[in-house]
């Protein structure tokens, strides 16, 4: 179930960016990172290892999984932008645009950027990519063997939360506990720490992992919600509470989605599970389209409108999506299978195909 969960995410961005609903995009984001967190540590001790070759195998299968669709939605955005004008575009996301400067270009091309804050690299073709910066910067770490044993990992998990008490008691804004790389460690060792002791955590879930799952993802929207309303009654910083409760609500929700065994739904989740990237990397191009073309709307704003340009934008990414993995996604993904299979230790595929590895 972890592909519906990383679209419902996708689609969560989506309509913060818009407007529609704000805190939602920033919880999305941190439970993009635990996913990750768990999913990278899963494959590195399942599939991988920490050989040279394992770890080489690891980054060229990442590799393979984010840059040749990305590279495919980037040439859609410079249509685009090509058509609307960069003014248009600039206007509805200071960010976003074409790099004039080769470092920069390149950077967005390799999907890494080369600062502490990736969200001040700009412009982006692509302006949500900052936090999938932060994840390759993970992936390499994870990679390396920063979640190997549980030890390493309990001790990620304190630095990381040192960071954070830190940021808070020096009163430190949103670019130090949400926009910083480092900040990421968090919500990755979260993730790592899942993994390493998933079976006794596992062992209340039984049958009840999948309705409570669909409970706290209820509890995912609501607390979103909950904010939302908070911020005009509080006088303290409701959104960077609701920043860490989330953190315990996604833990959760991954921890339950990965007990769940239901070969049945097993294809129509990964169906769903594809349109996630391609929603991430596309939202904000697409938004910008329908809303200066069609409804005459600037820059995003709280409005009725803003909820039917949020829902077009999530349809066209869906069908932009169905193109991207028809001609791109399939015939890379039949490479990305055998490199998975040469790496996988003898007698770990069928273990990792139940967890679903990505």
């Amino acid at each position: 179930m972890f592909g519906t969960f990383r679209t419902l995410l996708a689609f969560a961005v989506v309509f913060h960016h818009v407007r529609v609903l704000v805190p939602f995009g920033n919880h999305a984001v941190g439970g993009f990172f635990i996913l990750s967190g768990f999913l990278m540590t899963l494959v590195m001790q399942k599939s991988y290892g920490y050989s040279a070759g394992g770890m080489r195998n690891f980054a060229m299968n990442r590799a393979l999984r984010l840059l040749p669709s990305y590279w495919g939605a980037l040439a859609l955005t410079l249509l685009c932008i090509a058509w609307i004008g960069p003014d248009a575009v600039r206007a509805y996301n200071p960010h976003m645009g074409i790099p004039d400067e080769v470092g920069t270009f390149l950077q967005n091309l390799l999907l890494f950027y080369l600062s502490p804050f990736p969200q001040d690299i700009a412009p982006r073709i692509s302006p949500a990519t900052w936090a999938i910066s932060v994840e390759v910067f993970y992936y390499a770490l994870i990679a390396f063997g920063l979640s190997r044993s549980r030890r390493i990992t309990w001790l990620w998990f304190v630095l990381a939360l040192a960071w954070h008490v830190g940021v808070v008691m020096l009163g430190l804004d949103k670019q130090y506990w949400y926009f910083n790389v480092f900040a990421g460690a968090l919500p990755f060792s979260i993730g790592a720490l899942i993994f390493h002791h998933r079976e006794r955590l596992s062992r209340p879930l039984d049958d009840a992992a999948l309705p409570l799952a669909v409970g706290l993802f209820a509890g995912f929207v609501g607390l979103a919600y909950g904010i939302r309303v908070a911020r005009w009654h509080v006088n303290f910083d409701v959104a960077l509470l609701g920043y860490y409760l989330n953190f315990a609500l996604c833990a959760a929700l991954v921890l339950c989605l990965s007990n769940i065994r239901r070969p049945a739904m097993k294809a129509a989740d990964k169906w769903i599970g594809d349109f996630s990237y391609h929603t991430y990397v596309l939202h904000w191009i697409v938004a910008t389209v329908w809303a200066t073309q069609v409804f005459g709307v600037t820059a995003p704003n709280r409005s009725e409108t803003s909820f039917w340009i949020a829902m077009l934008t999530v349809i066209t990414c869906c069908g932009l999506s169905l193109l991207l993995t028809r001609f791109i996604d399939e015939p890379v993904e039949r490479h990305r299978k055998r490199l998975r299979e040469r790496a996988m230790p003898a007698g770990e595929t069928a273990a990792a195909r139940k967890m679903q590895a990505p």
